[in-house]
Order: C-alpha cells, then sequence, then structure tokens
C-alpha cells in the first residue's frame, strides 16, 4: 500500500495557492497556512486539504497544523526573511520533518541557512 505523503504549505500567494492545489490533486494530504483568511480564495476548487488562518512564525499555529507530522514543508511567504524565520523554526523545534522547500527572492540569503534537509527555490 502506497502511502500518501503529508505536506505543509506556508503562505496562501498564487504561488503558495498553486502548490497547494497540485498536491492536493495529486494525492497528498495537505495543509496551508496563512495570516489571512481570505487569501484561500487563491486555492482551486478541486483543493481537498485544510486551510489555517494564523502566523506561522509562531509555534501554536504550527502544531495546529501538524508540522509535526508533516513529511515536507514548502515556505512560500512574500518576505524572504519571514521565510528564513520559519524555516529555522521548523528546523530546530520539529526534527522529524524531513525536506523544507524555502522560496527566497534574493539568493544571496541561502548563506543563513545551513542544512540538509533545505532547499531554495
Amino acid at each position: 500500500m502506497k502511502r500518501n505523503l503529508k505536506l505543509l504549505v506556508i503562505g496562501c500567494s498564487r504561488f503558495g495557492a498553486k502548490i497547494a492545489s497540485k498536491a492536493s490533486t495529486d494525492g497528498y494530504f495537505v495543509t496551508i497556512v496563512d495570516k489571512m483568511e481570505g487569501s484561500f480564495v487563491k486555492l482551486e476548487s478541486s483543493y481537498s486539504g485544510y486551510s489555517i488562518e494564523g502566523d506561522a512564525t509562531e509555534i501554536p499555529v504550527l502544531k495546529k497544523a501538524r508540522v509535526d507530522e508533516v513529511d515536507e514543508v514548502v515556505i512560500t511567504t512574500e518576505d524572504d526573511d519571514t521565510n528564513i524565520f520559519i524555516a529555522s523554526i521548523i528546523d530546530h523545534f520539529f526534527p522529524t520533518v524531513s525536506l523544507i522547500v524555502i522560496r527566497l527572492k534574493d539568493s544571496s540569503k541561502s548563506i543563513l541557512l545551513n542544512g540538509r534537509k533545505f532547499k531554495i527555490i
């Protein structure tokens, strides 16, 4: 029996919504988190995952999103510093996450992320 992967997407911009919607269609168990409830309208109608309104820089919000149960996290907020901060929190407090994908507009900031589980997009 094939094990379905669990994915957490942080940031429901058009980019984050596209990733979450595609992963949901592909059979992933998906949760997406965004600070603004109105952002979730960007998700495709076929999206079958969970949506959580909250600030992903806060550990209680990450726990509500069950980050400790996911295989991968994709961080797609509009702010590089926020993305790096969230990635660092997840790496430090939730070591069971096997891959953290981070969207960075300024690739020179990738030097701040040191570890095998980070992938920069």
